[in-house]
């Protein structure tokens, strides 16, 4: 509670201080750099205390999981706690743990199939390892086909990997269910303009 109520506190002295100082020139100037001080100060103290948070969190989970190897739940803490710090070799390795308990005791898993697949999916993509991110999202879609984030997010990977025919027929898929999506129209026009196709609209109608 302290860790998020301080900044909370130096970025709202930060406004009063503005609203009373806020003049024209070099005065002016002053209150603003000083303003800009004060929400860097407060970024940095959050970040700071969120990192120790996370440490501990690994920690405890850590704990947990020497005196109990099928605990997922503390799994899944972990991997989170992993993620955040942009640990994800160590997300991959939680979360293959998890999918392993999840798999042979379906009746005590804590999290979602689809979940646990996104995760370490997503896992797999900020470590470059595309065909392994595809993979999992492609288990995390069969799991529960009613997510067209997931969709998207595995047309981004086709995407970025050089897929883009794959990319393309993703992005089409998602965007039956956000018709309005003008950033995903753009996206699919100049996906289908790279690729010498017909309009999105030609080929939903299909």
């Amino acid at each position: 509670y302290i860790t998020l109520l301080v900044p909370v506190m130096l970025f709202a002295a930060g406004i009063v201080y503005v609203k009373m100082n806020l003049l024209n020139g070099a005065t002016g100037k002053l209150a603003f750099y000083s303003f800009l001080s004060v929400v860097l100060a407060s970024f940095c103290y959050l970040t700071v205390s969120q990192v120790y948070v996370w440490r501990d969190t690994i920690s405890l989970a850590t704990h947990a999981i020497k005196h109990h190897s099928e605990h997922n739940h503390a799994y899944l803490k972990r991997a989170d706690a992993h993620y955040q710090l942009g640990m994800y070799g160590e997300v991959v390795d939680d979360m293959t743990r998890v999918i392993e308990i999840n798999t042979n005791n379906p009746t005590r898993a804590s999290s979602p199939r689809h979940q646990d697949y996104a995760i370490r999916g997503e896992a797999y993509f900020r470590l470059g390892m595309y065909g392994e991110a595809i993979r999992d999202y492609s288990q995390a879609i069969a799991s529960n086909n009613a997510r067209p984030d997931y969709v998207r997010r595995r047309a981004e990977i086709y995407e970025v990997s050089g897929q883009k025919d794959l990319a393309l027929s993703d992005y089409l898929r998602v965007l039956k269910f956000a018709p309005g999506d003008i950033g995903l129209q753009h996206k699919v026009a100049q996906i289908q303009s790279e690729l010498d196709m017909p309009k999105a609209s030609e080929m939903i109608e299909k």
